[in-house]
């Protein structure tokens, strides 16, 4: 599995990112994860929106957790998707040129779109009213 993502990712980012889309292609705080089912023709499994990959990007590749440098010189492909095995008419999306089956596509941003949002920093032990009896 490789990872192509539009920012820089530092080692523990990666290491965070491919353990969290093993668990839930959606959104993890500010990351947005698609997953590439096939290609030829290219599948998407995801609970993202599909409009950030509709933008023409620059992506970065990260193989076995580090840079891989010779799949981002040769830039990205427009291709119809199949988007969680429902097929459309005229859904066109910008992917890397390089990219395979099982390779995970991770658009950095801070707008607040999609499904749900993994943070466990936002559970808390602590109920949120504390009544006091006297």
């Amino acid at each position: 599995m490789r990872i192509f993502s539009n920012i820089f990712l530092s080692w523990p980012h990666v290491l965070h990112i491919s353990h969290a889309t093993r668990l839930y292609p959606g959104r993890w705080q500010n990351y947005y994860f698609y997953r590439i089912s096939a290609r030829n023709p290219t599948e998407i499994f995801t609970y993202s929106p599909i409009t950030l990959l509709q933008e023409n990007r620059e992506y970065y590749c990260y193989d076995h957790y580090y840079r891989d440098t010779c799949p981002e010189k040769l830039g990205n492909i427009t291709e119809m998707v199949t988007i969680n095995n429902k097929p459309s008419n005229e859904l066109w999306i910008n992917i890397p040129k390089a990219s395979k089956a099982n390779d995970v596509i991770v658009i950095h941003d801070v707008s607040h779109k999609g499904n749900y949002n993994i943070n466990y920093a936002s559970f808390s032990p602590v109920p949120s009213t504390l009544t006091v009896l006297v």
